[in-house]
């Protein structure tokens, strides 16, 4: 089971993942962030923040996939977690889903997967 990283290093994001795309959610530039080998993928803000002197990427949201076929195009979510709290705007849980929407836009449009259900 995934929990969602607080945030990331930005020698974890080039270790571990590939920049998919850069977007914009509410006006705040996000990265876009996927990990094939065990098809994960998240969202960060581009804006770097730092923790006890060290630069880090505060993630948005995190999502875990199971492929559902051999050529690697097919996928479901297994799990899917974020933290809507720092969108800013007056609604806080009713635009929650903006994350999740984008997230799976990115990864249709930029790395051609299809999402289907269970």
């Amino acid at each position: 089971m995934i929990n969602l990283s607080q945030s990331y290093s930005p020698e974890a994001i080039t270790r571990r993942f590939d920049i998919v795309d850069k977007v914009h959610i509410r006006g705040i530039p996000h990265l876009a962030l996927f990990h094939g080998r065990t098809a994960l993928a998240a969202l960060v803000e581009v804006e770097q923040f730092h923790v006890t002197g060290e630069p880090q990427y505060r993630c948005r949201a995190i999502l875990e996939m199971v492929q559902r076929d051999s050529a690697g195009e097919t996928f479901c979510t297994r799990r899917y977690q974020e933290d809507a709290s720092r969108l800013p705007g007056d609604m806080v849980t009713g635009d929650a889903g903006e994350l999740a929407t984008t997230l799976y836009q990115v990864l249709a449009r930029r790395k051609g997967m299809l999402f289907v259900s269970y």
